[in-house]
């Protein structure tokens, strides 16, 4: 049985995201917390993101460490392995593997495995970072919202709609900050970072539709109304 988990930092646990072999209701009474608190430091998952160190059972029946000696009991299961993935230097998640032979994870077997956790690792480094760079092409990164790509597309989109109904229209609204540059120049960027957000919040409390709002420039924001009279 093998399966990886993903530390999920705002849940405080480890998510698994992928499994093989029998984990029906393993996860269910498995200790995934990432925290002292929750987990009491002792579960294998959180001790291998935290040290970044693989943690090895050779004999999960008589080992005083291991948990869930009952459910591996009933599997068959004798060894197992926690290996940790990291990806710049950081602990970000498990690949957990488990073996009905005692005494399955020696040294060779571990050089082989780790080898393997650091592929993991690294199609997970690239997985996120492609889909960082497939948010930041259409959204801006500081206030969440659409980019200007992104609104002209659905502005075109809006366009083409309208014209098969003679009795709708688009209307396009820009809303700029006077003396922006001011805020910057006086009191930071910082400052103004903390302004544009602000701006941002208003105009989806204001308009209930972030998807038709947009940042288009530094201190501009677009908003889009289709069917508009």
């Amino acid at each position: 049985m093998a399966w990886i988990g993903v530390a999920d930092r705002e849940a405080l646990q480890v998510r698994p995201v992928a499994s093989h072999g029998d984990v029906r209701g393993f996860f269910d009474s498995a200790p995934l917390a990432l925290t002292n608190a929750r987990a009491k430091g002792q579960g294998f998952a959180w001790r291998t993101i935290r040290e970044k160190s693989a943690v090895i059972s050779n004999d999960i029946q008589n080992d005083p460490q291991t948990h869930m000696k009952e459910q591996c009991f009933e599997r068959g299961i004798n060894s197992l392995a926690f290996l940790p993935l990291i990806v710049e230097d950081k602990g970000i998640g498990v690949l957990a593997l488990y073996a009905k032979e005692a005494g399955f994870f020696d040294e060779e077997e571990m050089k082989l495995l780790l080898e393997l956790a650091g592929d993991i690792s690294f199609a997970l480094d690239h997985i996120e970072k492609e889909e960082r760079l497939d948010y930041l092409a259409f959204y801006d990164s500081l206030t969440g919202l659409a980019n200007r790509t992104l609104f002209q597309e659905r502005v075109a989109q809006y366009i083409r709609e309208a014209s098969a109904a003679p009795q709708r229209g688009v209307a396009v609204l820009l809303v700029d900050i006077d003396r922006f540059k001011t805020i910057n120049d006086t009191l930071g960027r910082q400052a103004g970072d903390q302004v544009l957000r602000r701006v941002a919040e208003n105009l989806v409390r204001f308009t209930g539709e972030p998807g038709r709002l947009a940042r288009i420039s530094a201190d501009r924001f677009a908003v889009a109304i289709p069917d508009a009279a």
